[in-house]
């Protein structure tokens, strides 16, 4: 089981880095580009609930303030992501106008929901699965599948961190460490590390070869 785990953690370490190097579009600072609509959603790991956040762009909060039209990132109350981590999303929505409202979701969100009653192997290769949509975005993805009580959505392929609200730099310095699955880092830890040295090799030789 560890072998196919690593397996699973390096090409979806290998799928983040070629994200990341990606160019950006224009994103007016306006708030008038496309935004991604964050819609939090309770995590049963560790209880926490939705709360009220203040969001810069790309990203906007869901709900009444949410934009008129577009994609919506479902996202656990107690992770983070970075701006870059979306730019999949905003690419697609710009290129794509029938999927300009599309519902994403972290990689966090699907896997919380499916732990722990689906076995770690078996959940990574749903969660795998599921982001392989972005080698074809105008495609439905074959792991467009709903989350046990969710609905279906794509999986952004990116690392997560934990967010805490305001805390003291101890705590932020610690957090600043991102996580390929989960804010709770429930995976063996040589796990985690072996998808870091991926993405780092990925990303090092995407950029060489550009």
């Amino acid at each position: 089981m560890a072998d196919e785990l690593r397996e699973r953690a390096a090409a979806m370490a290998r799928r983040e880095a070629a994200a990341q190097l990606r160019p950006a579009p224009f994103v007016p600072t306006d708030g008038t580009g496309t935004l991604v609509a964050v819609r939090l959603v309770a995590c049963r790991s560790c209880g926490a609930r939705p709360r009220e956040r203040h969001w810069t762009p790309p990203f906007a909060p869901a709900g009444a303030e949410a934009p008129a039209r577009g994609p919506v990132l479902a996202m656990l109350a107690c992770e983070a992501v970075t701006a870059r981590a979306v730019l999949p999303i905003v690419r697609t929505a710009e290129r794509f106008p029938e999927l300009r409202e599309a519902r994403f979701r972290t990689r966090a969100v699907l896997w919380d929901a499916l732990s722990p009653a689906t076995p770690p192997a078996e959940a990574l290769a749903l969660v795998d699965a599921s982001e392989r949509w972005i080698d074809a975005p105008g495609e439905t993805p074959d792991g467009e599948a709903a989350a046990p009580g969710g609905e279906a959505a794509r999986t952004l392929p990116a690392s997560t961190r934990p967010h805490r609200g305001p805390r003291g730099w101890r705590w932020h310095r610690a957090d600043l460490v991102p996580h390929f699955l989960s804010p709770h880092r429930n995976l063996p830890t040589r796990i985690g590390e072996h998808y870091a040295a991926e993405f780092r090799r990925a990303l090092r030789t995407g950029h060489e070869g550009s």
